[in-house]
């Protein structure tokens, strides 16, 4: 996360130059809101990393492809055509498959007595 946000401050702050426009009071605690409700949204899913495994937490993840159809829809009137939902359909069952694997594997293990990788 500190490479990416590193890379994106270089790289915005050489374009800043070309488009500033000095920000209203409403523009800067709007900046304030956005910042704060990323810090914390990145902060929840780095804990959620912390004490889950990722093959765990990825179905999750996959609700953003509904929120964002939903939110598309909502602000620009956008229906997902039928390859977007294809392609929606093979990233969420190619997850729940992962994750289903990864269960049987970890059930397989213990049931071994071998200590599982993740522990």
């Amino acid at each position: 996360m500190t490479y990416s946000a590193i890379v994106g401050v270089g790289i915005l702050s050489a374009l800043v130059p070309l488009v500033w426009v000095a920000p209203s009071w409403h523009d800067i605690l709007f900046g304030i809101l956005i910042g704060i409700a990323s810090t914390a949204g990145q902060w929840i899913v780095v804990l959620a990393i912390r004490y889950a495994d990722a093959s765990v937490l990825a179905p999750f993840s996959y609700t953003q492809l509904l929120w964002v159809s939903i939110l598309g829809f909502l602000v620009f009137g956008e229906v997902p055509d039928v390859w977007t939902v294809t392609g929606a359909l093979f990233i969420v069952a190619s997850g729940l498959y992962t994750a289903h694997r990864e269960r049987v594997r970890r059930s397989q293990l213990l049931s071994l007595g071998e200590p599982s990788p993740n522990a």
